[in-house]
């Protein structure tokens, strides 16, 4: 594959990043590897972007109880590492997310002997990753699967495995595009119109079925909240991926496609933005739109991760993220905007 610049998008955030140094750097021939995601790919290719390529590239292991999926995975990753990547030489390099998504940290491993890798968004303590002095069985299994030598770390949510931060800090040099004002500028030069009269965006995630974190009356809370919002011109975007959930599918709000970035949503018309505790909710309330978590709303199995969650919210929005405890609260505040 001939290049000039070479990126590495692993998520939706990601996007505008990308987008922001293209803009920036002016070069004649980009490429954009798109790790996992297919839907990213589909939205690159509806902004028409000029001098630029897309490659897309997946994982193919979904366990490890199941060895033909370790030797599909095993042959899938030798075949990008020697035959796709082997061969590109002397460009800048920059990915995203380097630290857990596997793929990426092997092809990194390829990269780092004749390219400069960067990183394109810093990692922070606030992410609440913890290197674990010991891997693991399954950590060790993960290195030789992906030939690259992994480390434990603690989540919130699960332990996982990834990049160590050692290894980090000795190949890849930090490049951060976090100016506000360039990123506003990219979003509002792709801006997709979503409705031409006031409403509010639902970020509704099917979260239940996947994390073990909610309390039994998770529904009647949600049901609740709902039937408040029915009331109202709602607009329903699922996760890129999870999609939402089936009781927000009941309910009369109009959906519109989850592959589109919340970035890239004209909020001209949009009164406030209500979602759990995605990085869309921090991005959206830095482009000055009213945001409301139900993080104190819902009730969590586990207080700390509960507050952790919170924590890392108002710290990333720069605290313009507001808590309802009840219903009262959703009403109040949602009254105030319209």
């Amino acid at each position: 594959m001939k290049c000039d610049r070479l990126f590495f998008c692993q998520a939706h955030n990601d996007i505008a990043y990308i987008l922001s140094t293209i803009d920036k750097e002016n070069y004649n021939d980009n490429l954009i590897v798109i790790v996992n995601n297919y839907d990213i790919l589909i939205f690159f290719e509806r902004l028409n972007l000029k001098k630029t390529k897309y490659y897309f590239i997946s994982k193919k292991l979904k366990t490890l109880r199941n060895p033909y999926q370790i030797f599909y995975e095993y042959f899938n990753v030798r075949c990008y590492r020697k035959i796709f990547f082997s061969n590109i030489k002397s460009l800048k390099v920059t990915v995203y997310a380097t630290m857990i998504d596997l793929l990426t940290c092997s092809i990194i491993d390829v990269l780092k002997k004749n390219n400069e890798i960067f990183l394109g968004i810093p990692i922070l303590e606030s992410d609440n990753f913890i290197p674990q002095k010991k891997d693991t069985r399954k950590v060790k299994l993960l290195s030789f699967i992906y030939g690259v030598k992994l480390q434990s770390f603690k989540h919130v949510l699960n332990d996982t495995a990834g990049l160590a931060l050692s290894y980090v800090k000795k190949y890849i040099k930090d490049d951060f595009i976090l100016d506000d004002k360039i990123l506003k500028n990219i979003y509002k030069k792709n801006l997709i119109e979503i409705s031409n009269k006031p409403f509010i965006l639902l970020l509704d995630t099917e979260v239940k079925s996947t994390f073990n974190l909610f309390r039994d009356d998770h529904d009647l809370k949600m049901a609740e909240l709902f039937n408040l919002l029915n009331n109202f011109n709602v607009i329903l975007k699922g996760h890129p991926r999870r999609g939402s959930s089936k009781l927000a599918k009941n309910y009369n709000f109009q959906i519109i496609d989850s592959k589109i970035p919340v970035e890239f949503i004209d909020f001209t018309q949009c009164k406030c933005v209500i979602g759990l505790m995605s990085q869309a909710l921090i991005s959206i309330s830095k482009l000055g739109v009213n945001v409301i978590s139900q993080l104190n709303y819902v009730n969590f199995l586990d207080l700390n991760k509960q507050k952790d969650y919170k924590r890392t919210l108002i710290k990333k929005s720069n605290k313009e993220i507001h808590f309802p405890e009840n219903i009262d609260g959703f009403e109040k505040l949602i009254n105030s905007y319209f």
